[in-house]
């Protein structure tokens, strides 16, 4: 599990001739990994998390390095150096910055789909986040499935729904355009870190059923002019691999194939970045999908320790609640 604050007061500059769209690039944020993905989950429950949190936070208030007005920082391996800091300012404490997190950790689609729950109705959650843009969240319950003629309604577990409701809010999200290179990850605050094959297969048992009819269907639930699916994503800036039909994308999910994800590497990679890969829950042998949560509320560099340890603390609420799969 690792945890991405994003740093939003810092600005960082740096001549990138080797880009090819453009000779300087401004980048708005500085990502920290604390802890790379694990294959058996076992940096939750140690201590571990909080103690590279610490030292995460301990490094950048002692680095402090726009202590001095237009610093430069030189970034090991980079090929970007040297970084001109712009801001923040020198009046700005270190320990005071606001960052951002997003946390990507394993989590069992059931468990997911009880934050989705807290996220439809505006509730509290740490791992809930909040879209200060448009939010194209679509929560589905089983009420979706009423007009479903060719499914066992008691196939309908909370893990099913999750499924759903990913699918579901990525392909409605396409009836408004993308911005260039916007990736479709911005549209909700859960992105899977898998391919859509690989969560698919999770539920399949349960879900082995056409799947494009199936989400036409649940798209005209309540609006029934705004079932039709024959959208698709476009990304005015790529020079190739730039549309995707969300029709072709729901089709291929049951045949091992994720355009989606095929799509968003066109931007930046990250929806199903991991492709197959998935972790171990804590203190159990499931092996389940890895999740980034999104836009979550943003702490001070000196509050990064206590909000990993409440992470860890969740994370393991959650696991051991849903320590066993849906049947």
């Amino acid at each position: 599990m690792y945890i991405l604050p994003y740093m939003l007061p810092v600005l960082l500059t740096a001549s990138a001739a080797s880009i090819a769209r453009s000779k300087t690039v401004p980048v708005d944020d500085i990502t920290i990994h604390l802890d790379g993905p694990t294959t058996d989950g076992s940096a939750v429950g140690t201590g571990e998390l909080a103690k590279a949190a610490k030292s995460a936070a301990d490094d950048m208030i002692k680095w402090f390095p726009w202590k001095t007005p237009q610093a430069s920082v030189e970034i090991e391996k980079n090929k970007c150096n040297p970084w001109t800091i712009s801001s923040p300012t020198t009046k700005d404490e270190p320990k005071k910055l606001l960052w951002p997190p997003q946390v990507t950790a394993p989590m069992p689609l059931e468990a997911l789909y009880s934050i989705m729950k807290v996220h439809s109705s505006d509730g509290n959650h740490i791992l809930n986040g909040y879209l200060s843009r448009t939010d194209y969240s679509i929560f589905v319950t089983k009420a979706y499935f009423t007009p479903v003629k060719n499914l066992d309604k008691a196939a309908l577990s909370d893990d099913v729904l999750a499924f759903c409701s990913l699918v579901l809010s990525y392909a409605k999200s396409a009836a408004t355009p993308l911005m260039r290179d916007e990736s479709p990850k911005l549209r909700t605050p859960f992105m899977p870190r898998n391919d859509f094959a690989t969560l698919y297969n999770q539920v399949k048992p349960k879900l082995n059923i056409p799947l494009f009819p199936l989400f036409e269907q649940l798209a005209c639930y309540k609006k029934r002019k705004d079932g039709k699916l024959d959208l698709v994503f476009k990304n005015e800036a790529a020079k190739s691999g730039g549309t995707m039909s969300i029709k072709a994308w729901i089709e291929g999910i049951a045949s091992n194939k994720d355009l989606l994800t095929t799509f968003d590497k066109s931007i930046d990679g990250s929806i199903g970045g991991l492709g197959t890969k998935t972790e171990k829950m804590y203190k159990g042998t499931r092996a389940v999908p890895l999740f980034e949560f999104r836009d979550l509320d943003a702490i001070k560099t000196s509050e990064i320790e206590n909000f990993m340890t409440n992470i860890d603390k969740s994370i393991q609420t959650l696991h051991d609640k849903y320590k066993a799969a849906p049947k």
